[in-house]
Parts: structure tokens; sequence; C-alpha cells
């Protein structure tokens, strides 16, 4: 039961990155960007499956970096209305 909690906790976070990724320019670069944090997560899913705070811990911090890329993006020179002000 406890691989099932993991793998709900973590889906919505890594689904919404693979989102991401389709939607990226260099689609390919990122996708194989985003393959070395997801086999971190499968190497160290028996330690996050006893240790499920963490799993809260890197699920908060995970949407906290795809927000702030996203939102740092928007801030560029190619972009005139930025979603934050």
């Amino acid at each position: 039961m406890p691989a099932l909690s993991l793998s709900a906790a973590v889906f919505p976070t890594l689904a919404f990155l693979l989102w991401l990724v389709w939607h990226s320019p260099r689609s390919t670069l990122m996708l194989v960007l985003c393959l070395v944090p997801i086999g971190l997560l499968f190497i160290v899913r028996s330690l996050l499956e006893r240790n499920f705070s963490w799993v809260c811990l890197i699920q908060n911090v995970g949407t906290n970096i795809l927000l702030t890329l996203i939102f740092g993006h928007t801030l560029g020179a190619a972009r005139h209305q930025p979603l934050i002000s």
C-alpha cells in the first residue's frame, strides 16, 4: 500500500512536468533532463515509502520549482504580459 500512496503523491507533479516537456520547443532535451529526477525517485522509492513525510517535501519543493520556472519564463523579453507583476 505505501507504493500506491507514493505514486498518488508524486503523479500530479510528474504529469505536469511531462506536460511542460511535451509543449517545450526542445522536448527531447527536456525529456532527457526530466528522466534524471524520475530515475532518482525510482532508485530511492523504498526509502520514500518508509519516510512518507519526505514525499510531501519533495512534492512541495518540486511544485515550487516548476512554478518558479514558469513565472520566470514569462518575464523574458519575448513576453509582453508577465504572469506576475
